[in-house]
């Protein structure tokens, strides 16, 4: 059997640095042998099946597939329950060598079969015994921890957006369909592209945020405030994003917002014209930002 495929295991739930410490070897040993590239992608995450808690994802399914399709990884979907059951010789025939992979790749801390009997040892010598190229990535670090989900989470939901796109490598995004909202900020003279965040996603430490947003081929600087607009008395987690030199109409397209930095926590203002002035103040900060 030709075995030029790679297979990169894990629960990928959002493709941070540790992941890809760990996908990185597979896609190369991919490219080296014009094969291709898989990555497992569980239909229920593992800890959301022991303890029916949903894990807050990193990014939605949609982003996920474009993510996939950006860096030539191919899901390998596998069902938790069919697989959490079997031992490790079981697992290991049923996907790796019946599937064909001529490489394997897992991260340090990767468990797998029943009873989370299977960890890289045991992976190793079962890639060993079959002639299957094995590699077993060491932790992440950033500022003398580990990279894990749980931390770039944490770090969200309490205004440290810096520290988590450090740790995913990239802004932390969304692309989501501009909604109709109650066009106060067009009234203000600050039209903002309304977006409802998705329950499985993440949801930010609610508040105001320096960004910047893709609509079509153009990236634009933005501001984007995200939560549930106490002064208007919403109830609704959104996200409200003014693009910065933006003439048009967003209403039912796709655009993509990156969180660059936390600016300032979500208030409640006395009345419209305080909000206003607030938000010209937001802007005037979001411009004298170095870079983008």
């Amino acid at each position: 059997m030709d075995k030029k495929n790679a297979l990169a295991l894990g629960a990928f739930d959002g493709f941070h640095i540790g992941h890809m410490s760990v996908v990185g070897p597979a896609s190369a040993f991919a490219s080296r042998t014009g094969g291709a590239a898989f990555v497992t992608r569980f239909d229920v995450h593992p800890k959301t099946f022991f303890t029916g808690v949903g894990e807050k994802r990193l990014m939605t399914r949609a982003d996920e597939s474009v993510f996939l399709s950006d860096n030539r990884l191919i899901p390998f979907g596998l069902r938790f329950g069919d697989v959490k059951n079997l031992y490790p010789e079981e697992f290991f025939r049923s996907f790796i060598l019946e599937g064909g992979f001529g490489f394997v790749s897992c991260g340090f801390n990767f468990t797998f079969a029943k009873d989370r009997s299977g960890d890289p040892d045991v992976l190793k010598r079962l890639c060993e015994e079959s002639g299957t190229e094995f590699f077993c990535a060491p932790p992440v670090f950033y500022k003398n921890e580990i990279v894990s989900s749980t931390r770039i989470r944490l770090a969200l939901e309490n205004g440290g957006a810096e520290d988590a796109n450090a740790m995913l490598g990239r802004p932390f995004s969304f692309t989501l369909p501009v909604v109709h909202g109650q066009k106060r900020g067009r009234k203000m003279g600050f039209p903002t592209a309304n977006q409802i965040l998705p329950e499985e996603l993440t949801v930010p430490e609610y508040g105001v945020y320096s960004s910047e947003t893709l609509y079509g081929e153009r990236c634009f600087r933005s501001i984007t405030d995200i939560g549930i607009r106490p002064t208007v008395g919403g109830d609704e987690i959104r996200s409200e994003t003014h693009l910065i030199d933006f003439d048009g109409d967003l209403y039912g397209k796709d655009i993509t917002v990156k969180l660059l930095r936390y600016m300032r926590p979500e208030r409640t203002f006395e009345s419209l014209e305080e909000l206003s002035a607030r938000i010209k103040q937001d802007l005037y900060d979001r411009l004298a930002l170095t870079g983008f």
